[in-house]
């Protein structure tokens, strides 16, 4: 049976955005948020090409936190 994958973001990360949000003058503060994202799930699709299973994607401030099965 397959696992599912879990997408967890943490306290943190929800702080810095609202703050980010909170202070700046509009909805562009996220323009660097959402060209991570976008550059993260070229990472995902890739290993989802080479059949590498993931199991937990952390989303964090400054990136994303990746757990995945060893490919070597």
């Amino acid at each position: 049976m397959l696992e599912k994958t879990k997408i967890k973001i943490g306290f943190p990360t929800l702080v810095f955005f609202l703050t980010a949000l909170w202070f700046s003058s509009g909805i562009l503060c996220f323009i660097p948020f959402i060209a991570s994202i976008l550059h993260e799930l070229g990472h995902i699709i890739v290993m989802s090409i080479y059949g590498i299973r993931i199991h937990q994607i952390k989303i964090l401030p400054f990136g994303v936190d990746i757990k995945k099965d060893s490919y070597v």
